[in-house]
């Protein structure tokens, strides 16, 4: 099965012949073996990985890959070793089933790999960021691998932080440029008619059109805050609470500068 190889039985017979295995008392046996064959294949898969092409997206998909096929594998095995699993699994403490081990074997042996774990993390992080820019990227691509890291328990630790540490960076930036762009067309406006007004304004209305003109850019930053003080209030609890899901970075666009204002 791991090899992809056709065999000479049904997988009724397999099923049987565990069964047989299970009534002569050789399922300990049986159960240990399926565990080191389990432990020996996905340490040589991911071990694959390692060196693998330096494309980003590449090797995303080799990761894909290599998760779809762990849990093809693991439903085949499953169904070949039912009575194993519902007999001898059930019945003895401390013995996970066979889908547990297989996500619990493959958990421990990507977290070894540092390396594999940081390239699919960045790899994830620059496809946000390439939509985020306007490209079109694998949508399916990037579910596929949140929903591995989430199966596997490892999004939390492994993602999460890193992904909000990128989205806060890259809305600050934006914002920034927005409000320079802003601010600067305010400023624009103000000295065109402080120009004009020089030629028929005593000098006394100068000085308050200078005031004036500063608490233009004061009153301009207030009122950004105002409007989205609302908005971040909602993502603040929304992440205290764990209620953001995988694909939040997707923001409408006119809440853009939800998470530069200390979200």
């Amino acid at each position: 099965m791991h090899t992809q190889q056709p065999v000479q039985h049904s997988l009724e017979e397999l099923y049987r012949a565990v069964e047989d295995m299970c009534l002569q008392n050789m399922a300990e046996r049986l159960y240990d073996r399926l565990q080191n064959e389990c432990e020996r294949h996905i340490d040589s898969s991911l071990d694959a990985l390692t060196h693998q092409t330096h494309n980003s997206l590449a090797f995303l998909e080799l990761m894909r890959g290599c998760w779809s096929a762990h849990c093809d594998e693991m439903h085949t095995l499953r169904s070949v070793f039912l009575y194993l699993d519902r007999t001898y699994v059930m019945q003895t403490p401390g013995k996970k089933s066979l889908w547990q081990s297989g996500i619990q074997i493959f958990r421990t042996h990507l977290t070894r790999r540092p390396e594999v774990c940081v390239r699919v993390r960045n790899g994830l992080l620059l496809l946000i960021e390439k939509e985020r820019m306007g490209d079109q990227i694998d949508r399916s691509l990037l579910h596929a691998l949140l929903r591995m890291l989430y199966d596997l328990s490892m999004y939390p630790q492994h993602f999460e932080q890193h992904f909000l540490e990128a989205t806060n960076a890259f809305y600050r930036k934006e914002a920034a440029a927005l409000l320079e762009v802003r601010i600067n067309q305010v400023s624009y406006t103000a000295s065109v008619l402080y120009i004009k007004c020089l030629s028929y304004i005593k000098c006394l209305t100068i000085k308050c059109l200078t005031v004036s003109h500063n608490l233009s850019q004061s009153q301009l930053c207030q009122s950004l805050t105002a409007h989205f003080s609302p908005h971040i209030i909602s993502c603040r609890t929304a992440r205290r609470t764990g209620m953001l899901p995988p694909h939040h970075w997707m923001l409408p666009p006119h809440h853009r500068m939800l998470l530069l204002l200390n979200l």
